[in-house]
This record gives structure tokens, C-alpha cells and sequence, in this order.
């Protein structure tokens, strides 16, 4: 590990510490803020979280085309403005405690900002900085560095939340935002980010006549409708924390199901390789999911039952990432890279994931006022089955561009 970090210049080791402090900061933000939000309810209701994270996305989807043009002309400003809002959020968080849930409008805000100043410079600033030939090693210790802090940051929270309370969590989380901050500083671009900024309708014109870019808007909106920051991905700690009622419990599941998710892309990792078998996989796990999420209606051992769709949903984000990612991610240097229409395109990319993720958590909301907190994975099953159009989509042979996912 150490060996691999000494062939990176500095740009690239703080563009590397950056991104690993970010993901450490994501289950704290996003599964415990649930379970704090749930909590500090009137009702003891997950709806609270859920509009923060419906409004959230609406702030994203808007200001992923308001934004444009200031994150062009100040790219490193925005990227630091993001990390700020990011302070800004927690801080928030601390400040309001007990009635967090109570103003959710406020945190979807700002968690909006932060998203799209953060990850639409960084973005370009992955691509520009880190040098072609120390790409890989740049990409193989951020993935090992977010791979055990998947593992070892649910556990931690959990723990530290039971043992000294969720504001005791947040400052940890405050203090890793302030050293985020602190080194980007050290952050000096070797080139200045200035391409010119296009009209809505000319993007657009260029999409439409482009097959490969239309298919990515398809592919995109499927995406957040079921793993991207989806009702998909709130069912599982929301059912491990309705039996349990324990943060410690939820964060060592958090872990277990990281754990197994991350064995999973080394499978496929291994899989890839074979075109058939890979595809076949992806294919299993779509009824696999259904049939799991079904086994929690009828099954007598409620626990065990959980356990094993959990375990399922983080095999299934895993592969199903790893599958439609896989195939993309290369196509954006190939056919964006150096665009001058790239942020454009992938702001618009952005609303139609931003519009997905809505439609699911709407229908999440819809679905929980209208049924039992019983029937839960009857809507899980339904969600599932959306995964088929998404597998279909990305059959193309042809790969296609898309941007990286937002946590």
C-alpha cells in the first residue's frame, strides 16, 4: 500500500485522501441520519428521512443545470464550496439534534449543494490530474482504502453511537469534513478547468441525435429508480432497525453485508472475464431478489429471514454497479473526455438519475401511508422486478458514457 502511494504526486494523493474521507462520512449521512431521524420523530416514522432525501435529489436535479455555468468558470472554488456545505450539513445536524426531523427541508438544501459543487469539479479534477500511467495504482488503493472503511466505519458508528450518543458520531463525522477541507487546500490544478457553456436546446440536439447518449438518460433513470440512493437501498437498515431498535445491531450488519458485497465485485472481477457467466449472474439475481424479499412475509425466523435479504440487496448494488459501471466507465474518456459539451451532458444525465431515485422514494412514501409497515417487502419484490429493463439497456455492445454515482 505504501509502495503504491509514494508513485503519486501530491495533486493525486489529496485528490485520493479527499475521496476515501468522503465515502467514510457516507453511512453516518445517510443510514444512522435515518435512524436518528426516525427516532426524533413524532410518529416514529421513517417519512421525515424519506422527504429529506426526495427534496434532496429535487435540489440536485435543479441545481445540476443552474450550476453549470459557475462550476466551468470556478471549479476549484465549487469543489471547496462543496466540502464546506459538507461541514455546513453537520454542524446543522449537531445544532438541531432532536428536531432534525422536524426540518428536513433544510438539510435537503444544503445536501443538495454540497453534492453537485463537490462531485461535478471532482469529477473533471479524477480525470485531468491523476496521469494515465498511475491511473490504476491511483484507483486500486481508493478502492481498498473505501473498501475497509465500508467495513469498519458502519461498526464504528454503531458503536459509538450507542455507547456515547449520536451527537458523539457527528462530531467525529464534523472533524473528518474539517480535514477534508483543510487538504484540499493543498490541491493546486495543473491546468485550468475552461470550456465554453452550450444552451440547454444545443445539449439536448446533441443527445437526441446521439443513440449511445439517449440510452444513457434510459439507463440512468432505471438506475436510481433501484440501487442508486433508491427505495432499494432504505429497505434493508430500515427492516434491521423495525426488529432490532439498535444502531450497534444495524451497524454490524452494515458491515457483515459490506463485507460480502465487496467479496461479490472480486467474483465478478473474476467473472468478467467470461461474458456469458457474468451476464447469466445478473440475470439470477434479479428473481433471487424478489424471492427473498418474498421469504420475509412467510418465513417463521423473522431474523433469519432479514439477514438473508440484506445480504442479497448488497450483492445485487454491488454486481448491478459493477456490471452497468463496468461497461461505461471507460466510454467517457473515450467519447467526453475533453468535450467541451461534457458537463452539459452529464448535468442532464444527473436530472434523469435524480428523477428516478424521486419516482422510488415517492412511491416508497405513497406505499407506507397507504399499508402495513408489514407488507414492506412486498413492495422490495415489486422494485426489483425493475431490474430487468436496466439489464436490457445495458446489453448494448456499443459502451456507453455516464458519470460517476453520487453517494
Amino acid at each position: 500500500m505504501l509502495n503504491r502511494l509514494k508513485g503519486l504526486r501530491t495533486n493525486e494523493n489529496v485528490l485520493l485522501a479527499v475521496d476515501v474521507l468522503l465515502h467514510s462520512k457516507s453511512a453516518f449521512l445517510s443510514t444512522f441520519l435515518m435512524t436518528f431521524m426516525i427516532r426524533t420523530s413524532i410518529n416514529n416514522s421513517p417519512n421525515e428521512f424519506i422527504s429529506y432525501r426526495i427534496l434532496s435529489y429535487i435540489g440536485m436535479a435543479v441545481l445540476a443545470i443552474a450550476l453549470v455555468r459557475f462550476i466551468k468558470k470556478y471549479a476549484l472554488a465549487a469543489w471547496r464550496l462543496g466540502m464546506l456545505f459538507s461541514i455546513i450539513r453537520v454542524v446543522i445536524i449537531i445544532t438541531l439534534y432532536t428536531e432534525t426531523a422536524i426540518f428536513p427541508y433544510i438539510l435537503a438544501f444544503i445536501s443538495a449543494v454540497e453534492a453537485t459543487l463537490y462531485w461535478r469539479p471532482g469529477m473533471f479534477f479524477m480525470i485531468s490530474e491523476v496521469r494515465n500511467d498511475k491511473r490504476l495504482r491511483f484507483q486500486s488503493v481508493r478502492q481498498i482504502l473505501n473498501n475497509a472503511l465500508r467495513i469498519i466505519m458502519p461498526f464504528f458508528l454503531g458503536l459509538t453511537i450507542t455507547e456515547n450518543g449520536y451527537i458523539s458520531a457527528a462530531f467525529v463525522i464534523l472533524g473528518i469534513s474539517v480535514v477534508q477541507l483543510l487538504l484540499s487546500i493543498l490541491f493546486k490544478p495543473s491546468r485550468d478547468i475552461d470550456f465554453p457553456t452550450h444552451r440547454a436546446d444545443v445539449t439536448m440536439r446533441k443527445i437526441i441525435n446521439s443513440q449511445p447518449l439517449r440510452r444513457v438518460l434510459y439507463l440512468q433513470f432505471f438506475r436510481g429508480l433501484i440501487v442508486s440512493g433508491s427505495a432499494f437501498l432504505i429497505i434493508p437498515p430500515l427492516l434491521v432497525y423495525q426488529y432490532t431498535n439498535s444502531d450497534f445491531d444495524l451497524g454490524l450488519f452494515a458491515s457483515v453485508a459490506a463485507l460480502i458485497s465487496i467479496v461479490t465485485i472480486i467474483v465478478f472481477q473474476r467473472l468478467s472475464r467470461l461474458k456469458r457467466a457474468s451476464r447469466a449472474f445478473l440475470w439470477v439475481l434479479a428473481p433471487l431478489t424478489i424471492v427473498f424479499a418474498f421469504t420475509l412475509m412467510v418465513s417463521p425466523s423473522y431474523l433469519t429471514a432479514i439477514m438473508l435479504y440484506v445480504y442479497v440487496v448488497a450483492i445485487i448494488e454491488s454486481f448491478f454497479e459493477m456490471f452497468v459501471m463496468g461497461r461505461v466507465q471507460r466510454s467517457i474518456k473515450k467519447q467526453l473526455s475533453g468535450n467541451s459539451f461534457v458537463l452539459e451532458i452529464e448535468s442532464i444525465s444527473e436530472v434523469f438519475l435524480c428523477v428516478g431515485r424521486v419516482v422510488s422514494l415517492s412511491a416508497l412514501m405513497l406505499f407506507l401511508a397507504n399499508s402495513s409497515f408489514d407488507y414492506l417487502p412486498l413492495f422490495a419484490a415489486i422494485n426489483a422486478i425493475f431490474i430487468i429493463p436496466v439489464v436490457l439497456l445495458s446489453r448494448s455492445k456499443k459502451e456507453l458514457p455516464v458519470e460517476e454515482p453520487i453517494p
